[in-house]
């Protein structure tokens, strides 16, 4: 309905009336204000009316005459019903007397739908549809304190029935909702026209909230833009040679800066996985733990045996009669177990049983408190209990703390790293905990 509205009116040449309630300073063609209901205008004159009852006090209200309120809904209601559209600002329900009256009416009265609202705790997660004809103003609500529980249509259904014979249909993409689908606004086809109810925004100011919903009704109309003819290019025009050159130039220079920029974030991304050394485990941490070993000179880190044994092995090329190191790694929130020590060792028991046996180094790399914030947290990640140390001695388990392999690649970046000789000498020598490498 509503692009049909624009689509007709700019075919004829014509634009919309569009007349705002409750706010003035807006891009509309007619602003009211809600302090002097006697000088209303005839509200039969509009095509879009936008009612902001946000502005409207209940104070305010016990000013109006019961007999002009009346008139005004009545009139609305009769110019829904033939093609107008009338969209409101949704506040917090309330219902009070009206001026020398014994009338008590809802701030929803104009709107010819009964609503009624429950205050609620703040919320921020707000559904609607894409295809919501307002969603430029529905990205400025954000925020939301009431949602809607009740809105009785009695008086719209009864005109439409009984005088016209149309029925109010609701428009599913008007809907707007939090997460747990309470009401927080909503839109009904009223015969030719439309009556939508919209949250007020919270992120921008009412004035710049109703511009957005003007402009949905009065976009500019882009000017068709004439083709240049062939013959043009033949034309001379003094600098544009030496500008076309300077674009060529330009351009030239923009793609070896894109491809620099490409190269670079690359080599970045590899260098903060590093960080995973730090809070990551499982296949994350055991893929850096191999990615940081080849950067220190270890090339040839691989899988020797199957997916469910130890998780990488290297070679020992320059110890003497020691074939391989045999990493098992292991990331904990809390601390590693007595139990992945153990399991190390067994991978070295496989390799000595192997025929021909092969001798061995194991190394455990431990990724323990992984979710405390490092450096703070050196002294738990490098804490193993007395028995757990004992067994790693006794069997000549080296235990490498997984930061302390982030430390050496950090090392290796300032031009500090040992060679691999160096490496492998520090490893086979060490039987419990590595602090640096």
């Amino acid at each position: 309905m509503i692009l049909d509205l624009v689509i007709s009116c700019s075919e004829i040449g014509s634009e919309l009336n569009i007349w705002v309630l409750g706010t003035i300073g807006t891009k509309a063609d007619k602003h009211i204000e809600w302090s002097y209901p006697n000088s209303w205008p005839n509200f039969a004159d509009f095509d879009v009316l936008i009612i902001n009852l946000e502005s409207l006090y209940k104070s305010r209200m016990e000013t109006f005459e019961y007999k002009k309120y009346l008139e005004a809904s009545q009139t609305i209601l009769d110019r829904i019903c033939n093609g107008g559209i009338v969209i409101i600002i949704t506040s917090p329900s309330y219902a009070t007397k009206l001026k020398e009256s014994s009338v008590y009416s809802s701030n929803y009265f104009l709107s010819s739908i009964d609503i009624d609202t429950q205050n609620v705790a703040e919320g921020t997660q707000i559904e609607y549809s894409e295809e919501h004809p307002f969603i430029q103003y529905l990205k400025q609500v954000k925020k939301f304190n009431f949602i809607i529980t009740k809105r009785d249509t009695s008086v719209i259904e009864s005109k439409l029935q009984i005088l016209l014979r149309q029925r109010l249909l609701p428009l599913a993409k008007y809907h707007i909702s939090d997460k747990a689908g309470h009401d927080i606004g909503f839109g009904f086809n009223v015969r030719s026209g439309e009556i939508i109810f919209l949250p007020p925004v919270i992120e921008i100011s009412i004035h710049e909230g109703i511009n957005k919903i003007i402009e949905i009704f009065k976009k500019p109309i882009e000017e068709k833009l004439e083709t240049p003819p062939d013959w043009i290019k033949q034309v001379k025009l003094y600098s544009i040679g030496e500008l076309t050159e300077k674009i060529n130039q330009l351009n030239s220079q923009k793609t070896q800066l894109e491809e620099e920029i490409s190269k670079k974030t690359n080599e970045k991304k590899i260098l903060e996985n590093f960080y995973n050394l730090l809070f990551a485990q499982n296949k994350q941490l055991e893929n850096t733990v191999r990615d940081a070993f080849k950067i220190l000179g270890f090339e040839e880190i691989r899988k020797i045996r199957n997916e469910n044994d130890e998780d990488w092995v290297i070679d020992l090329t320059s110890i003497k009669n020691v074939e391989h190191g045999i990493i098992e790694v292991k990331g904990r929130n809390e601390r590693t177990k007595h139990s992945d020590i153990v399991q190390c060792n067994k991978w070295v028991d496989d390799y000595h049983l192997m025929d021909p046996p092969k001798t061995t180094k194991g190394i455990f790399i431990s990724n323990q408190s992984r979710l405390e914030s490092y450096p703070e947290s050196k002294d738990k990640r490098t804490k193993f209990e007395p028995n757990e140390l004992e067994y790693a001695v006794s069997r000549k388990i080296c235990i490498i703390p997984s930061y302390v392999l982030f430390e050496a690649i950090n090392n290796f970046l300032q031009g500090k790293t040992k060679s691999r000789e160096e490496i492998e000498k520090i490893l086979y020598e060490t039987n419990g905990i590595l602090n640096k490498l």
